[in-house]
């Protein structure tokens, strides 16, 4: 992919989920949406199949009949918007990452870490802060930082082995913060973990997603990542690609206007 979408950032909308994995509408509604909201470009990232079940990834054997939805939505509203096909792929350290799924022919691939390994096998860190307890608890003895070190260690792994196009939501970790106050970003173990990231993420042509799910979902005070990190990501020269994470038509765009701002106040030209 490349930085080719980079000058239409806040005109685009690249990391949307349907029904084909857990998005509540049909590929059609986006599209229509998309072209309602005044984009110049959808794009289709469904979380890409995993080697267990989950009650939010696409079932590989659904992979076709993505491939081709998203085709015909290409060919009937192509002279309209853009319509691109991607996949957020899954990196699970020794198991599969953004390579497992370049063979499909997509037109980019979205990476991200949402599982640990916790005994015999991987649970999400962002489904439930219950859920998180259990990663924390099972897989890492209730010790905060190795828990955060070791997604941190599996986020620069994926970046230096595999690196995808975009990289999702880096600090997804905080995810459940405001409830659960595991993480002081503050403390320099923290920002040792996301900078060390960063500086890996810099010698690669990969995008840093700035994610604004979890502001209009209600989770956080500021995107993924906190504006710490996206400092830091402005010194290192690291471009960025604004996306909302749609599971919903409406969420297309949301809360695009205050993040420009705020990329816009750490230095970033990121276009209209």
């Amino acid at each position: 992919m490349g930085h080719r979408f980079l000058a239409t950032n806040l005109k685009s909308s690249l990391h949307v989920h349907t029904t084909f994995s857990d998005g509540k509408a049909d590929p059609e509604e986006y599209v229509r949406a998309a072209i309602d909201l005044g984009l110049a470009t959808i794009g289709f990232s469904e979380h890409g199949p995993c080697p267990f079940a989950s009650g939010w990834n696409i079932a590989r054997e659904r992979l076709p009949d993505y491939l081709d939805e998203i085709g015909r939505m290409k060919a009937l509203y192509g002279d309209r918007i853009e319509v691109l096909v991607g996949i957020e792929a899954d990196f699970l350290p020794g198991v599969q990452g953004p390579d497992s799924f370049r063979e499909l022919g997509l037109d980019y691939v979205i990476g991200a870490v949402h599982f640990l390994r916790t005994g015999g096998g991987f649970l999400e860190i962002d489904y439930s802060p219950k859920r998180l307890k259990t990663v924390l608890d099972e897989g890492f003895g209730g010790n905060v930082v190795d828990m955060v070190s070791a997604y941190y260690a599996a986020v620069r792994e994926m970046i230096e082995t595999q690196p995808p196009d975009i990289l999702a939501h880096l600090d997804l970790v905080k995810k459940f913060n405001r409830e659960m106050r595991l993480i002081d970003e503050n403390e320099d173990w923290y920002r040792n973990e996301a900078f060390g990231t960063l500086e890996s993420l810099a010698r690669t042509s990969t995008v840093l997603e700035v994610s604004t799910a979890p502001i209009y979902r209600g989770f956080c005070d500021e995107p993924y990542p906190s504006r710490f990190i996206l400092e830091k990501a402005r010194a290192l020269g690291i471009p960025v690609v604004v996306t909302s994470d749609a599971h919903w038509p409406d969420a297309l765009n949301a809360g695009y206007a205050e993040t420009a701002a705020l990329l816009a106040n750490v230095g970033y030209d990121i276009g209209h």
